[in-house]
This record gives structure tokens, sequence and C-alpha cells, in this order.
């Protein structure tokens, strides 16, 4: 897919791309690790919230609390998010999106001090889960701790090897190390597979950079 914008438009484009938690994409995981049915708010479904976060065994109520604070969130509306995912992690201490929706409204506020210790629960109660590692990796990147958050977006892209976003954070951070090869490989992926049109500008801007520096 070729990049079809100059790199001065499409490199403040690509800087400004948000942290972001698709609902569907999200629902699609929950199910696939057995927090919830068939269908969303199906209370036959297996339960893995702990913590009494079922209401007398109905898993319908943290997913359901959990999709409200991901509406909030993607609506712009961070506070009201923020106190849906702490009331989560309080009633449901077992139920780890909510510790990955606090900690994704903490990077979505610029706090990565804050974000960094919900999303290392969110990673040890469920670590075969892409966008914990993938968010702990922002985070950590934001935070200066750059060995740390490479790490964690290796993780993540082992969990999920076409994820555009994750491959794009981390290749910026690699770029930081001069390892240009696998950042050029990685900016490709992005360009590639992100859903995000900001994410797959970021990937052609990764892409035009390398090759200007190897004129």
């Amino acid at each position: 897919q070729p990049c079809h914008a100059p790199l001065e438009r499409l490199e403040p484009l690509a800087r400004a791309a948000p942290a972001e938690m698709p609902a569907d994409a999200q629902l699609a995981k929950l199910r696939a690790l057995g927090y919830v049915g068939a269908a969303p708010g199906d209370p036959s479904g297996p339960s893995r919230a702990g913590g009494g976060g079922g209401r007398g065994g109905q898993e319908a109520v943290p997913l359901n609390r959990y999709n409200e604070g991901v509406l909030f969130l993607n609506s712009g509306r961070t506070r009201a998010a923020l106190e849906v995912f702490l009331a989560l992690e309080r009633d449901a201490p077992g139920f780890s999106p909510g510790y990955l929706g606090e900690g994704l409204v903490r990077i979505r506020e610029g706090n990565t001090a804050a974000a960094i210790p919900p999303l290392e629960r969110a990673v040890a109660l469920d670590p075969e889960v892409h966008d914990a590692h993938a968010a702990l990796g922002e985070a950590l990147l934001m935070a200066g701790r750059d060995d740390e958050a490479i790490r964690s977006l290796r993780l993540a892209l082992d969990l999920d090897p076409a994820n555009g976003r994750s491959a794009l954070i981390l290749a910026e951070a690699l770029l930081r190390r001069r390892d240009v090869t696998e950042a050029g490989r990685l900016f490709a992926v992005a360009r590639r597979y992100a859903g995000d049109p900001l994410d797959r500008a970021g990937g052609c801007v990764g892409l035009a950079i390398l090759a200007e520096e190897r004129r």
C-alpha cells in the first residue's frame, strides 16, 4: 500500500494517534478467554471475574460495566471512564480488563507513572492478552523505560504479530536504538495492517524517514 501524502502532512497525524480500545475487539477477546458466553450479557457463560464482581454469578454485570467504561473512554469522557474502571477493580479484582481500562485512561491523560501499575496487574492476571502488554509497553516507553518497553511490546507482537499499532510503537522504540533493519520491517507491518489510518500513516512516515537516511 503506497503512501499518498507528503511526509510533512503525515508526520503530525502519526504523532497524534491516540491509544484506542475497540469495544468489538475487546469483546471477542473476552469471549475467547472465557470471560463471557456466546453472546454479550449471557449469564450462562463461564466466569473469570472473581472477587464477587458477577453479582450472584451473573457475568454480564462486570462485562456491561466494562463496556460502559470503553464507551466513555472512546468518546473522550476520561473521568467517567476512570470511575467505571476503578469501581471494577474494587468489585471484581480478578477481572483484568478493569486494570487495562484504568491504564489506558491514564495513558490518555498523559499520566504514565499512574498507568504502569494497573497495566502490570492486568498482565499478571492475563499474560496471554495482547492489549495489556501493548499498553504497558506504550506507557513504559512514554516513561523513558525503553528496555522494559521493548520487552513488553515484543511480547505483545508475539501474541498478535499483525497488530499494526504495536508494530508502529515498537518500531519507533527500536529506531531510537538505531536498529533500522528491524524498525523498517515493523514500520512496514504498521503500514499494511494497522486498523487506524493514523497508525498506517505512521508506518509510511517511518519508512519515508528510513529511506531518506539511506540516501
